[in-house]
């Protein structure tokens, strides 16, 4: 018997190493039409009635259908729900009775962001299971714990878990309770930022639709998704317990701090963290501004971007500024020598002066009227208490002097969100904990 995988796209590459890891020994091939000799017409004729054909395109499944069926073909499933099954079918054979299973859905760019929450839900009793997207989480998770591989459209048919817990708005099982850490402090303000089509949107919203309940951080990121969940018309609701990677962060940060042993911050870098603005000549331009102020630079790279990027930058500046760009250095480390982070709509620019005390710079590169519908009534990125904003990249040297002549005296201004704005400051796994138990009717 061989498996042929219909469809070379996302998912196609995610079953076949579903097939590498659970079926190790078995021979597959994939039918791709977009080449002639993988195409089905060219491959149909050596398919035997014994083969198992896995249809796995989401997007294009009633045509593959279609062209299988001309070729007489009906030895084909759905992958994707075979994928799920076969998942479903090996959590029940490992499940113990009466106990809660909880899922983790672990992305690579946002391990982080859970924090020690599985081992305090482990210490508590409940089961963990970890669901990865690729092999090399999957090697990795494997040694902590029970994990499957599985991508997004394999993931929403896991039905059997009791609660899944993510960090990136993923479609899950709708019979699951879901909730969804977010992985952005900013919450839904960088949404209009987005360049998305009406069918990326009809998506996005169908994603809310399966997220039982959403986290928030602050006081203005209740307010922020309430307005948008109205907007899309769902009804998520939303758990005011805190942001567990900025908790995180901060305690790390401090004892970054205390090993310094009172050694001053130079404070002469400037941090640049953009989410989807990646305009090279805009951004170096702003940099050189930095560098003829004698202040160093240090590109934070989104985890949508790769190293390209990073090389463009560098490659871009003049040769006399790239003594100037700071690489290879942990974030932390930066932020304890830096004097401020810049931003169009990153999460760091809220999470940075939340972590050091130090200000951001909030760089007005406009929005995207794509993505008005589901954004009307929404706050702005930009908050005066934590940031300066920079209409005009001309602007920037005389914020950069202003920051650097006050000191420490955002600190208050900081150390006054934290208590007044932020929800459980310091304490949101604990409270999300609480939450949890709740959720599942397992608070005493």
């Amino acid at each position: 018997m061989k498996y042929y995988i219909y469809g070379k796209g996302v998912n196609g590459k995610s079953v076949s190493t579903f097939l590498e890891i659970y079926y190790p020994h078995c021979v597959y091939s994939f039918i791709d039409d977009s080449k002639e000799e993988s195409s089905l017409e060219n491959l149909q004729k050596q398919i035997k009635q014994e083969d198992k054909i896995l249809v796995v395109s989401t997007l294009y499944y009633d045509k593959m259908i279609h062209n299988l069926n001309q070729y007489h073909l009906k030895n084909y499933e759905n992958g994707i729900l075979w994928c799920g099954e076969v998942i479903n079918n090996k959590i029940k054979y490992i499940k113990k009775p009466h106990k809660k299973y909880i899922g983790f859905v672990i992305e690579q760019f946002t391990q982080k962001h859970f924090g020690n929450l599985a081992q305090q839900l482990k210490d508590l009793g409940y089961e963990i299971i970890y669901f990865v997207d690729n092999f090399k989480m999957y090697e990795k998770y494997s040694k902590i714990g029970s994990c499957f591989l599985a991508s997004n459209a394999i993931l929403s048919q896991i039905n059997t878990v009791d609660m899944m817990l993510l960090t990136n708005i993923t479609a899950t099982h709708k019979e699951v309770i879901s909730i969804d850490l977010t992985h952005g402090f900013q919450g839904a303000t960088c949404y209009p930022f987005l360049e998305y089509t009406k069918a990326e949107r009809d998506f996005m919203k169908y994603v809310f639709s399966t997220t039982d309940y959403i986290v928030c951080g602050s006081k203005k990121n209740h307010q922020d998704y309430e307005v948008f969940l109205s907007n899309i018309q769902e009804n998520s609701r939303l758990l005011d317990v805190g942001y567990i990677k900025l908790d995180t962060d901060v305690e790390v940060y401090n004892d970054l701090v205390k090993s310094k042993c009172g050694a001053e911050s130079q404070n002469n870098i400037v941090i640049f963290a953009f989410t989807f603005f990646n305009d090279i000549k805009r951004i170096v331009a702003l940099m050189e501004q930095c560098i003829s102020m004698d202040l160093r630079v240090f590109f934070k790279p989104h985890s949508l971007y790769n190293k390209a990027i990073v090389d463009e930058i560098r490659i871009a500046l003049s040769r006399e500024c790239r003594d100037y760009f700071v690489e290879d250095i942990d974030y932390l480390e930066i932020c304890y020598h830096s004097l401020c982070l810049i931003s169009e709509c990153s999460s760091m620019g809220y999470t940075y002066p939340l972590t050091s005390c130090k200000p951001s710079i909030c760089l007005d590169v406009g929005i995207r009227s794509d993505m008005e519908i589901m954004t009307k009534g929404c706050g702005e990125y930009y908050d005066e208490r934590l940031m300066f904003m920079c209409q005009n990249d001309k602007d920037l040297s005389s914020i950069l002097r202003e920051i650097k002549q006050m000191g420490t005296a955002h600190y208050a201004s900081v150390l006054d969100y934290q208590k007044t704005e932020c929800f459980n400051f310091g304490n949101a796994t604990r409270s999300l904990i609480e939450k949890i138990q709740t959720i599942l009717g397992d608070k005493k």
